[in-house]
C-alpha cells in the first residue's frame, strides 16, 4: 500500500465494509481474546449501528467451539475523541444488545467493549499496551462480575511478548501495512477491497 493514498480503519465507511465481513471480525476478536475458541459469528451489526456523536459501531456475537455465545464490540478510536465518553457508549450499547437478545439474566454473558486505538491515548507512557476496566489491580487475570470490560488497545505501545496476530492488528490500526503476518496480509487485502469498493482510491 505504499505510495496510494489508501483509507484504513479510522475512515467510518473503510471500517464498517472491513469489519461487516463475518471472517474478518471474527479473526481480529480472536487476536484480542485468544483463550475464546470461536468457531461462528451468529450477529454483525457492523455498518448498521451508526451514532452522530460516536460513529460506527460494530457488535458482533460470536459462538465458541463449546457452544457458548460471547459479545463484543469493536470501534475505531480517533484522536479527536472522548475516550471516556466513548467507552461509556460502547459498554452501553453492548448492555442494550444483550438485554434484547438475552433479557435480565445477561449480566453473567462473556462480553467486551473494545476500543482499537492508532494512536496513544495515555498520553505519553508508550508501556501502557491495553487498558481493561473492571479489573482487579493485583490479580489482573479476574475480572469482576457483572460488568462489561472495556478493552483499550494502544497501537503505539510496547510490543514485547505480543501475539503475531496481535502485533499485526496493532501495526494495522496504526496505518502500517508493512507486517509479512497472515492477518496482516489478511487486513491489508481487506482494507484494500473496502477502498476500490467505496471509490476512495486516489
Amino acid at each position: 500500500m505504499k505510495n496510494t493514498n489508501y483509507q484504513g480503519l479510522s475512515n467510518d465507511e473503510v471500517f464498517c465494509t472491513v469489519f461487516k465481513n463475518d471472517e474478518t471480525a471474527m479473526r481480529v476478536l480472536q487476536a484480542i481474546f485468544p483463550d475464546v475458541k470461536m468457531s461462528e459469528v451468529l450477529l454483525n451489526t457492523a455498518g448498521c449501528e451508526q451514532d452522530e456523536v460516536n460513529g460506527p459501531l460494530a457488535q458482533v456475537v460470536v459462538l465458541d467451539e463449546d457452544e457458548k455465545k460471547h459479545f463484543y464490540s469493536l470501534r475505531m478510536g480517533k484522536e479527536s475523541d472522548d475516550i471516556g465518553r466513548l467507552g461509556r457508549f460502547c459498554k452501553s450499547k453492548m448492555d442494550m444488545t444483550m438485554f434484547r437478545l438475552i433479557g435480565e439474566d445477561y449480566f453473567d454473558e462473556d462480553c467486551g467493549a473494545v476500543i482499537l486505538c492508532g494512536f496513544n491515548p495515555f498520553g505519553g507512557d508508550n508501556s501502557v499496551k491495553e487498558v481493561s476496566s473492571y479489573r482487579s489491580t493485583k490479580d489482573p487475570d479476574l475480572v469482576l462480575p457483572g460488568q462489561c470490560p472495556l478493552i483499550i488497545i494502544n497501537g503505539k505501545g510496547e510490543e514485547e511478548g505480543e501475539s503475531s496476530e496481535m502485533k499485526s492488528l496493532t501495526h494495522v490500526i496504526c496505518g502500517d501495512y508493512s507486517l509479512n503476518e497472515p492477518l496482516a496480509v489478511f487486513l491489508k487485502e481487506k482494507i484494500i477491497a473496502a477502498n476500490k469498493k467505496l471509490n476512495l482510491v486516489k
